[in-house]
């Protein structure tokens, strides 16, 4: 019963990890903090950051899934932003691109979409 219990558990960290689980280098506004993105906020760089983790999400739609599908399913840009707003607020010291693979993640477990 503990060995399931365990494999259960494990196989919903690797799950969740799955953004994260290969690394790679960002380039552009993924770089920049957390703290930059909410200094920024209705700034010039707004709609720079903005478009960043849009299009992150929309590169994990085209290779990051098993098919064919929308990793954001059940909400709209500005969910997506309004998620990474609040998850920079308590996280300035984290990268925009760090920020995003925590979306990413939440919304692998809300849609249960397959990755890979």
């Amino acid at each position: 019963m503990k060995t399931l219990l365990l494999g259960a558990v494990l196989s919903v960290i690797i799950t969740t990890t799955a953004a994260a689980d290969k690394p790679y280098i960002a380039w552009g506004a993924g770089r920049s903090s957390c703290g930059a993105w909410t200094r920024n906020a209705d700034g010039p760089n707004d709609t720079q950051y903005g478009a960043w983790v849009l299009g992150f999400v929309s590169s994990f739609n085209r290779y990051g899934l098993v098919e064919d599908a929308d990793i954001a399913k059940g909400t709209d840009a500005h969910g997506i932003i309004a998620w990474v707003d609040a998850y920079c607020r308590q996280h300035p010291l984290d990268s925009i691109a760090t920020a995003t693979e925590h979306l990413i993640n939440e919304l692998i477990t809300r849609t249960g979409a397959q990755h890979r």
